[in-house]
């Protein structure tokens, strides 16, 4: 199912946590949530999705989520993360799945809860059948943007009675829109250019020239796939190259929100929201700060109804013990740059994991 309803009552939107089930349990406990995800007042809980990778317990969030979306007190949609997984590719933080650790990964991550052989199968069950919407007639939860086309064509595949599996339908539209790149001549000349350019530095500290060709076929991929859009969200051409998730990149994530012209309410996450602009300086992983001037607790600017943006950059907390195990210091020591927090709806609410 592609799209679902999403509950009706009182509910929680809880934002990416990204393997970091500590702080999960911390922000539950303040939502008033006893230990197996029970809320006395009724009230359940809604995930916008990356519920993996990058934090030490990955498999612990997943194996706490799994009954609770199995009797009913909690949603997910789809986030990038699950559906790396899904995907079967080995992307930044996602060494925990497909095990056992690496150097590289213990150096940047340090000690997780890494998969034995034949869990990743319990993994995928849990995530294969999550939705890439959740909507009612007052609020609508997605990963990373809503796009308009994309719903469109989420409807129609629901509609033809389409039930393959999501990566098979993802594989799909990678060949189709790829396709379509190369007949409008952008794969020939990113092709080109990289002939005249050479490969990328693979230098954090050596900035490379902006590549324009590279940039136009990534934006003309991504605006063109109606899945990478639900859940990668919408980019466009960057106007200087910048360092994340261990590259250099060509293109920007662009703040959708802001063009967002429909009545109802959204919630996503996906965008690394953070509470302390020194924090953001700090630990940010170089991309374009989308919510400048955006108060913390209010919704964002739209055109029409409001926004939220739920992830607040919990995922970076690895960076925060990585640190500390080098300094010889508790890599669990509080407090931490990033947080968890949840949305209360329809109270408009936020909630942190700490105070």
């Amino acid at each position: 199912m592609l799209i679902g309803p999403l509950f009706s009552g009182a509910i929680d939107v809880v934002g990416d946590i990204h393997g970091e089930f500590g702080a999960l349990q911390s922000l539950l406990e303040r939502l008033g949530y006893r230990p197996d995800g029970v809320h006395p007042q009724g009230r359940r809980l809604v995930f916008v999705g990356d519920l993996v990778d990058r934090g030490p317990r990955s498999w612990s969030v997943v194996r706490f989520v799994q009954p609770l979306l199995e009797a009913g007190l909690a949603q997910c949609v789809m986030g990038n993360h699950e559906l790396n997984l899904l995907l079967d590719e080995r992307k930044h933080g996602n060494d925990w799945f497909f095990g056992p650790p690496s150097a590289n990964s213990l150096e940047q991550f340090g000690v997780c809860e890494w998969l034995r052989e034949g869990e990743q199968a319990a993994v995928a069950a849990v995530l294969q059948p999550l939705p890439f919407v959740l909507e009612r007639t007052d609020l609508r939860v997605v990963h990373a943007s809503w796009s308009a086309s994309s719903i469109d064509w989420c409807r129609a595949r629901m509609a033809a009675g389409d039930e393959r599996p999501v990566a098979l339908m993802y594989r799909e539209l990678d060949r189709t829109v790829e396709q379509a790149a190369e007949v409008a001549g952008l794969l020939a000349a990113k092709l080109a250019e990289a002939e005249r350019m050479g490969p990328f530095s693979k230098d954090k500290d050596c900035v490379p020239p902006l590549r324009p060709a590279f940039a136009a076929y990534e934006v003309f991929l991504q605006m063109r796939h109606p899945l990478a859009m639900l859940c990668s969200g919408q980019e466009q051409a960057s106007v200087v190259p910048f360092w994340a998730s261990g590259k250099w990149r060509m293109t920007d994530r662009t703040p959708w929100w802001r063009h967002y012209q429909e009545a109802v309410p959204v919630v996503f996450g996906h965008y690394w929201r953070w509470v302390e602009e020194a924090a953001r300086r700090q630990y940010s992983r170089g991309e374009p700060d989308l919510f400048a001037g955006c108060e913390v607790r209010a919704p964002l600017p739209t055109q029409a109804a409001a926004a939220w943006c739920a992830d607040f950059s919990v995922g970076a907390r690895y960076r925060q013990r990585m640190e500390r195990v080098a300094a010889a210091q508790d890599p669990e020591a509080a407090p931490f740059a990033g947080r968890l927090a949840a949305l209360r709806w329809p109270e408009r609410e936020w909630v942190f994991d700490t105070p």
